[in-house]
């Protein structure tokens, strides 16, 4: 891979290009009252964006309904991996990592303008504001900023998050891995020259996928892909590979999200599937974003006035965005449309010590009491309310105790975990080459004597030296 870079802009053109994107972005924020974010304390920051909210139906609100898998689960697989380094006090030399975690809300101008938190500090203060010049004279030192920039971010999840999110901290060189986005186009430097990921792109998933039909003998077929970066460079890159081994596409539907464009695709889909067109293409090829997929099942079954024993004329070949721990997919007649769907997968493992921690999640606890979004989850999941009464006629939340039964961690849970402890140990060989000379490193009596002094290099991380001598560097087990 060609990891050179451009040399950087001259700085007014730099700034200029920041001023204006900020400018732009920050018009639209104050119409968003509520800031959807936690934030843990450490002495270095890592960011974190996931889709805690699907994306609302409803023009006024950002957000939807929460996310307990692809969101809820994907938020503390970061919170968990963060506590899994920070109680190794040799890990950072006695360094505590802490999160600024922002929900994407499945949306990513929404997601664009909350990720603005990583760098308002970059863009709404400079050093001048830190001195005051009492009468023309030398300033002097006003006072010494406590905030903190992030070092790195995980995120995001759905790939037109990523692309947005990309676009923003490019201009501030802060890195950022994804361990969720299979959009191919990520992987050109040239664009997201600070870009990384724990997952394969969408090239190996399309590939995959041509494979199958080749081995069921299926040389006709039909797309259905979604009108955003996920489905478009999907469905591209499984036509081209389509084309190598001699496979039609005999017709295409683009999905859009507006609920009347989305209705018209649909039925022009399953016009065009029934028995009587003998279109002969009943093998669907899926590129959809995952949030589609419940009201593709419905339409079809509603249209197709699928019953229980009729058979059934589409066989679904679905991308990763089929979410398997999703209730939706199978709800209802959804189930009757999605049987006998092949789904592909990302090979990934799971983590039981994960599943202990997160099944030990209990409201009062301190793991539990610092996401706020758990509260949320827990009073949709159970219907249950926080701090009423005993005896009170009602659910108490503090009253719930989790259950192992039917439970499931998010397929992406390892690759959240691996995105973290990258980033980890990037800022571990950083620490290492940058601070030789840090008193809590060289004095092993002082580092658990005392808070550790942040050296100026780690405070200040320059972003590309990060991404491209340490972050790309990692190698761990």
């Amino acid at each position: 891979m060609d990891l050179r870079r451009d040399k950087p802009p001259p700085i007014a053109r730099f700034m200029f290009s920041v001023l204006a994107l900020a400018t732009q972005i920050l018009a639209n924020v104050n119409v968003i009252a509520q800031v959807r974010q936690i934030r843990i304390p450490g002495d270095i920051l890592i960011g974190g964006v996931f889709p805690v909210h699907s994306k609302s139906l409803n023009g006024d609100e950002p957000c939807g309904e929460i996310a307990e898998t692809r969101g809820v689960h994907r938020v503390e697989a970061m919170l968990y991996a963060l506590d899994q380094i920070n109680s190794q006090n040799d890990f950072l030399r006695g360094y505590k990592l802490g999160a600024l975690i922002l929900d994407s809300c499945s949306n990513p101008a929404y997601a664009l303008n909350q990720s603005l938190d990583f760098v308002r500090d970059m863009i709404g203060s400079s050093e001048a504001s830190d001195y005051v010049c009492l009468d023309g004279s030398d300033p002097n030192v006003k006072k010494q900023s406590q905030k903190k920039n992030v070092a790195a971010v995980v995120g995001g999840s759905y790939s037109s998050v990523s692309v947005q999110l990309a676009n923003l901290l490019r201009l501030f060189r802060i890195a950022q891995v994804s361990p969720a986005s299979t959009n191919a186009d990520l992987s050109d430097k040239n664009r997201f020259e600070y870009f990384a990921r724990t997952v394969p792109s969408d090239d190996y998933q399309a590939m995959a996928m041509v494979e199958i039909a080749v081995r069921f003998k299926w040389s006709y077929v039909s797309l259905v892909y979604s009108a955003d970066e996920y489905g478009e460079l999907g469905a591209d890159a499984f036509k081209k590979e389509a084309r190598k081994k001699g496979i039609c596409i005999a017709l295409e539907e683009r999905i859009q999200n507006k609920k009347e464009s989305f209705t018209e695709s649909i039925n022009n889909l399953v016009q065009k599937l029934q028995p009587e067109k003998n279109v002969g293409a009943t093998v669907v090829v899926l590129f959809v974003g995952t949030e589609y997929i419940p009201d593709i099942l419905r339409y079809t079954a509603e249209r197709m006035k699928l019953t229980s024993g009729a058979k059934k004329r589409i066989i679904w070949l679905a991308s990763e965005s089929w979410d398997r721990n999703n209730d939706k997919y199978t709800a209802g007649d959804n189930r009757l449309a999605a049987q006998g769907a092949i789904v592909l997968m990302l090979a990934s493992q799971k983590v039981p010590s994960f599943e202990e921690y997160f099944m030990s999640l209990h409201p009062g606890t301190e793991a539990f009491e610092r996401n706020k979004w758990l509260r949320e989850l827990w009073q949709v999941k159970y219907k249950c309310e926080f701090d009423i009464p005993p005896g009170t006629k009602g659910t108490r939340c503090e009253d719930i105790k989790q259950s192992t039964e039917g439970f499931n961690a998010d397929d992406k849970v390892q690759f959240v975990i691996d995105a973290v402890y990258a980033i980890a140990h990037g800022l571990q060989s950083m620490k290492q080459a940058v601070c030789p000379d840090d008193a809590i490193e060289n004095h092993w009596i002082s580092r658990y004597s005392k808070q550790p002094e942040i050296c100026h290099a780690m405070q200040n991380i320059d972003g590309s030296d990060f991404y491209q001598n340490y972050l790309l560097k990692v190698n761990f087990t």
